[in-house]
C-alpha cells in the first residue's frame, strides 16, 4: 500500500528542508540498475490497476470518470 500525504508529511519530518527530492525505480537493465530522477511536479491524477503493467497506471483523460470507484478509479498524489 502505498503512503497517504499525511503519512509521507511525517516520513518528511527531520529532514533538511533544502534537500533535493528524487525518485528511485529499477531501469529495466540487466544489471538492475537503480535510476533517481528528480521530482518537480506534483499533481492529482486517477489511477486504476493494470494486468499488462502490474501496477496501477495512470488514467487518459478519455477514460476517467471522476469518484467512479465502480470502475476501479483511484485518486492519488502523483510525484514525477
Amino acid at each position: 500500500m502505498a503512503y497517504t500525504v499525511k503519512e509521507l508529511i511525517e516520513l518528511l519530518q527531520g529532514f533538511d528542508d533544502n534537500l533535493p527530492v528524487h525518485f528511485g525505480y529499477n531501469y529495466g537493465d540487466r544489471p538492475n540498475t537503480l535510476v533517481a530522477p528528480g521530482v518537480d511536479n506534483a499533481e492529482e491524477v486517477y489511477v486504476k490497476d493494470s494486468a499488462y503493467h502490474q501496477m496501477p497506471r495512470v488514467i487518459d483523460e478519455d477514460e476517467k470518470d471522476y469518484g467512479n470507484e465502480d470502475k476501479g478509479q483511484t485518486r492519488v498524489l502523483l510525484l514525477r
